[in-house]
């Protein structure tokens, strides 16, 4: 909303007579607007309607009252956001790092005996292609070998 659009909003009120419009740019930026913005009495719906009637009935006086509590949801809103950015970063990084370290599956592999435990088989295994070169699990201790 603008001033204008606030202007307009104040003329079509009548109940209280004919009001004068607000010219001053800088009370409409630094008390309407933050009020219209970020008051949690100022629906999303219906919003425009509702200040210009709060201001018809109480002035720039009743709206500078609302001031500091629009101001302090506007804070955390803020808070908020930047959370939910900093959360998105940490999760795409997070992701970042899962992606470089995830094993890519490049084959099946036959292996006679596991360095780890002993075992003597002919099971196809999984192996994986990893930094440190390929890397199969045994079937009997679920060691991994190289």
């Amino acid at each position: 909303m603008n001033l204008r659009e606030f202007n307009e909003q104040l003329a079509t009120i009548q109940s209280v007579g004919p009001l004068a419009p607000v010219t001053d740019q800088a009370i409409y930026d630094n008390v309407i607007e933050p009020v219209y913005a970020w008051h949690p009495a100022i629906p999303e719906q219906g919003g425009k309607l509702k200040i210009a009637k709060l201001y018809a009935l109480g002035g720039i006086g009743l709206l500078d009252s609302m001031l500091p509590v629009a101001m302090e949801c506007k804070e955390y809103e803020e808070r908020i956001a930047e959370a939910r950015r900093a959360m998105e970063e940490a999760a795409g990084l997070l992701r970042e790092v899962r992606r470089r370290f995830e094993p890519a599956k490049v084959g099946v592999k036959t292996f006679n005996e596991c360095d780890k435990c002993g075992t003597v088989t002919d099971q196809r295994l999984h192996v994986w292609q990893t930094e440190k070169g390929e890397v199969w699990v045994c079937p009997t201790c679920n060691e991994a070998g190289q």
